[in-house]
């Protein structure tokens, strides 16, 4: 008994035993694209581009380049006057953290852009710290062909952390010239009384609208994409593809749907949707339900 006892302890604080090394894989070997040069250092881009014959919901790429150039006056109440749909960057970013601060890195910037041969998505990858002084000025070069930088909660996120990077790099962000829209404004005054809440949900590698929403009837449906992080090891053979295409492509067809939501005097940006009775009547209810809640507590 005592030796067992002995046996056991000396297992405890025994030296444990070494792992199997995982192979080190990098991004240039399972993403096709490639390692880009600059006079700061070198990052990893890839780029896609969608063809004009594919469709996104119910919008045709195609269809994105014949959007009227006054599109946007409609939907930033003519804060953004005139535009062609080949001047507006679509631009969402991967990070770090949520927090924000000078310790949250975008690791992974994806700019869309619409163009003749359909819609196309440069993403731009920092492979380590040190290179994100070359991203940016990647970035920054990419981005002097467009007028319009449209985002989904950029305004209040997106662009503040890449300022942020940029003043960390000693760089000057390159967003002054640019209009900005913010496409999550019209969406709140659009769904506010229908959804619980509006931003883009990514779950398990697949983009898509929160649980329930209704935004595939607004042509906001966004695409499949695989997640960076692999949903199985990469040694099973998995190709890991990066998350950003599925967004960039909801943002473009958001812009497209407000041609049929004008036609119908709808103004997304300007005002909301006019609610239906049923909507009315359980906004009063969770209202009176809350005001109780405050009464009773306050008691």
């Amino acid at each position: 008994m005592l030796r067992r006892k002995i046996a056991q302890i000396d297992l405890t604080y025994a030296a444990p035993s070494p792992r199997p090394a995982v192979p080190r894989c990098q991004i240039e070997d399972v993403v096709s694209g490639q390692v880009v040069e600059t006079q700061l250092g070198s990052h990893f881009e890839t780029e896609r581009l969608y063809e004009r014959h594919r469709r996104h919901g119910s919008v045709g790429i195609a269809d994105l380049i014949d959007l009227p150039e006054t599109l946007l006056s409609t939907l930033s109440e003519s804060a953004i006057e005139c535009s062609h749909p080949t001047r507006w960057a679509f631009l969402d970013t991967e990070t770090t953290g949520l927090a924000g601060g000078t310790g949250t890195y975008a690791f992974l910037i994806g700019v869309g852009s619409i163009d003749a041969e359909g819609f196309r998505v440069r993403q731009f990858f920092m492979r380590d710290y040190g290179e994100e002084a070359s991203l940016l000025a990647a970035l920054t070069e990419y981005l002097s062909r467009f007028d319009v930088l449209i985002t989904y909660n950029g305004k209040a996120y997106d662009q503040p952390l890449l300022e942020t990077r940029y003043r960390m790099t000693r760089s000057r962000p390159p967003f002054a010239r640019m209009e900005h829209l913010d496409l999550l404004f019209g969406a709140r005054r659009l769904w506010k009384l229908r959804l619980a809440f509006c931003e883009l949900v990514c779950n398990w590698g697949v983009a898509r609208p929160a649980a329930g929403s209704h935004l595939a009837s607004r042509n906001v449906v966004l695409a499949e994409t695989v997640a960076f992080t692999p949903r199985s090891q990469p040694s099973q053979g998995h190709r890991i593809q990066c998350p950003w295409n599925g967004r960039a492509l909801a943002l473009s067809s958001f812009c497209s749907s407000a041609r049929p939501a004008r036609r119908c005097g709808i103004e997304p940006f300007a005002a909301a949707v006019r609610p239906s009775s049923r909507e009315v009547n359980r906004s009063r209810r969770q209202d009176d339900r809350a005001n109780n809640h405050e009464d009773n507590n306050c008691r």
